[in-house]
């Protein structure tokens, strides 16, 4: 393939939702308080029960985690909404609910059985609880030290400084309460420690706040041995749902040079974030774990003392800048074969994406091998051979648009080589059960939305969840 390889990862603020949640999360609630669970809103309880920004984190007993699901499962139907759990792991578990209509909304409710890093304690979620009281709004929520604390601990055990835009919470926290901060690290940080961070904290010294992270995180993991029934338990638990995530997408578009897959492909992994994915990852053609061979040549080069000569290229976008000739059968044979090991290699971290709630778009895949100008010689059935050791995708989507207007928008490829490449797309597409053709003629924005259509659909079957 003749472009580069890149990928990103998507995090923009999701898109506020008209869909209300209030009548559901007030229903949610008071049946929490009807079977007596003890329950407490941890973070961005202020404009709730009618509003949040994505979710809901609600810290509970851990003992009543089931409890705590089977009412908001009993709320949710009641409200005409379902419910998916998408993550169960050690001391927390998040169920996606989802709204009815066409306008879908996308609310995950996190149930927290303490507040832990991983298998550590970072507070003491009992004193949470014990202490929380009942706002305005009739929201039970922890004392505003607490939080502060809470948010505090979760940031310092997994990066070395406090993002900014939590520092003023956290101080008007520590400010307001400090009783309360105090109080939920006990257990988990000494005395002189937890008045060090304060200290900082309410002084606005966040270089200060750094500086204690490396003793913080060891303090931390000496509350929890590695070999304890919890870490146990959060293993086991992690690795289960990595093998069986209830949650992840892999989708690859396909298409000719010039027919829009990148454009598209960036749109629709923004428009996914939070809504429902919790990351969305975007590669533009494999993982990029092994390097390019015309970089691996010039570093070969280099090293052998010899002149790199560097070739003249024409400009994506611009007429013949895509490929036009056919390598012989044993060069494109190595070509494939050099940069199957990269996707084969990709299996390793789509792996661990997926067990992150990930949706991985691709806007080319392995596939491409069968249509680009190229590899015309290299045998079909070492194609195949290849691809069935290369991650399946859950969906291959063409993007059909007319060929004169592929080459009136983006002339890389002349139309005949156009008309080629999607016949043999087509056939793709045919072959797989999981290949499908989108109509892209409408625009970017109508195939955009076609595409968050199909992979929404695709999310929902696998739970029994209609249109």
């Amino acid at each position: 393939m003749v472009k580069s390889a890149f990928k990103y990862r998507i995090e923009k603020e999701p898109k506020p939702s008209d869909v209300p949640i209030g009548s559901l999360v007030r229903l949610f609630f008071n049946r929490l308080d009807e079977q007596g669970l003890s329950w407490a809103v941890l973070r961005g309880s202020e404009g709730l029960p009618d509003y949040t920004r994505y979710d809901i984190d609600l810290l509970i007993r851990p003992e009543d985690t089931g409890r705590a699901e089977a009412v908001l499962r009993e709320a949710a139907t009641e409200e005409g909404w379902s419910v998916v759990r998408i993550v169960d792991k050690f001391a927390y578990r998040c169920c996606l609910l989802i709204s009815p209509g066409p306008e879908r909304r996308y609310l995950p409710i996190d149930l927290f059985g303490g507040c832990h890093h991983r298998f550590y304690p970072i507070a003491d979620g009992r004193y949470g609880l014990d202490a929380s009281i009942r706002n305005d709004q009739g929201v039970m929520v922890v004392p505003t030290g607490f939080g502060a604390a809470v948010a505090l601990l979760k940031e310092l055990t997994r990066h070395p400084d406090f993002k900014e835009n939590s520092r003023d919470e956290v101080r008007t926290g520590t400010l307001e309460d400090a009783d309360s901060f105090r109080r939920g690290l006990v257990g988990v940080l000494n005395e002189n420690l937890i008045e060090r961070l304060l200290g900082f904290c309410q002084s606005n010294d966040w270089g200060g706040v750094a500086s204690l992270v490396p003793e913080i995180r060891l303090q931390v993991q000496q509350t929890r041995s590695r070999v304890s029934s919890d870490a146990i338990d959060f293993f086991t638990s992690n690795v289960r749902h990595h093998l069986t995530p209830p949650m992840s997408g892999h989708v690859v578009l396909l298409g000719p040079d010039g027919s829009g897959k990148s454009t598209i492909a960036d749109l629709v992994a923004e428009s996914f974030y939070k809504q429902p994915f919790k990351i969305c990852q975007r590669y533009e053609y494999n993982f990029r774990i092994v390097p390019e061979l015309k970089q691996l040549k010039k570093r070969i080069a280099k090293l052998l003392g010899r002149k790199v000569t560097e070739q003249k290229s024409i400009a994506p976008g611009t007429k013949g800048s895509g490929m036009n000739r056919d390598h012989s059968c044993l060069k494109g044979m190595g070509y494939v074969s050099y940069y199957a090991l990269d996707f084969i290699l990709g299996r390793l971290p789509l792996f661990k994406l997926r067990g992150q709630g990930a949706v991985c778009i691709f806007a080319r895949y392995f596939q491409d091998y069968y249509y680009q100008r190229g590899y015309g010689n290299v045998p079909r059935w070492y194609l195949r051979f290849l691809e069935s050791l290369t991650p399946r995708p859950d969906l291959i989507l063409y993007l059909d648009r007319d060929a004169g207007e592929i080459y009136r928008g983006k002339p890389e490829l002349d139309i005949d080589e156009i008309q080629r490449q999607q016949k043999v797309i087509r056939n793709i597409v045919a072959e797989r059960a999981h290949g499908e053709l989108i109509d892209a003629s409408e625009g970017v924005d109508a195939t955009v939305q076609k595409v968050r259509e199909r992979v929404i659909q695709l999310f929902l079957s696998r739970h029994g969840i209609g249109d």
